[in-house]
């Protein structure tokens, strides 16, 4: 079992058959490992937002009763700019970040003002809303549109650099450049929501930052990481 915090660069792993090996068996891994959230294969952007907001820097299984309880008390965009955000901030306390109270009443009140109440499908568009970054942004395109794009938080970074043998932990502009572009070439244009949701889990629950479960790992073959 790996133990080791960092990934060494002894070869670049970034043919074509590494990032198709790669691809595959991600989703191969998520066919049955997948886990389920309420958010999850949702087409309402609303509530992919919310999801998405209460997510930041908190495990999913303690998001799930306050996402169902701020879905069930403001079920929209209209009802949750109207609300106070003391309000929210009660349902949102065990998970803690406050500040996201403020953020979703904000968010929504400018989606009501901008936008008529329906977030556009348009990554400028919707970052020029406060509180929607490139993350979140690309989030709701993949997972409310069902836009081919890549989804990279920490977990996703941290999956590619061991795999493809990058440095990892990413520091620079260019590193995290590198890192974004491989993302993007291994999107599946007509399987991108699946993959996507298989690779977040799959650093979640097998590549984590910690002792990564590589004795487990479906990818460890061709892994730089897992094969140093």
């Amino acid at each position: 079992m790996k133990m080791g915090l960092s990934t060494g660069t002894n070869g670049l792993s970034l043919t074509a058959g590494n990032k198709l090996y790669f691809c595959n068996n991600i989703i191969a891994w998520g066919k049955q490992n997948l886990r389920k959230f309420p958010w999850r294969w949702e087409q309402d952007s609303y509530k992919v937002l919310v999801s998405e907001i209460l997510l930041v820097q908190t495990f999913a299984r303690k998001v799930v009763p306050v996402y169902e309880k701020i879905i069930s008390t403001y079920p929209g965009f209209s009802s949750l700019a109207l609300a106070k955000p003391d309000n929210i901030k009660e349902i949102i306390l065990p998970l803690g970040l406050l500040y996201r109270a403020n953020l979703l009443v904000e968010i929504a009140s400018s989606v009501v003002e901008k936008f008529n109440g329906r977030l556009p499908n348009n990554k400028k568009k919707l970052q020029e809303i406060k509180g929607i970054g490139d993350y979140i942004s690309s989030a709701v395109q993949c997972f409310a549109f069902n836009e081919p794009v890549p989804i990279v938080d920490a977990n996703v970074i941290r999956v590619l650099s061991r795999f493809f043998g990058l440095e990892w932990p990413v520091k620079t502009a260019m590193q995290k450049s590198t890192v974004y572009s491989i993302a993007r070439d291994l999107i599946p244009i007509d399987n991108a929501q699946f993959y996507n949701y298989a690779l977040l889990d799959f650093g979640a629950l097998v590549c984590k930052h910690y002792n990564p479960l590589c004795n487990e790992c479906i990818i460890v073959g061709l892994c730089c990481f897992g094969n140093n």
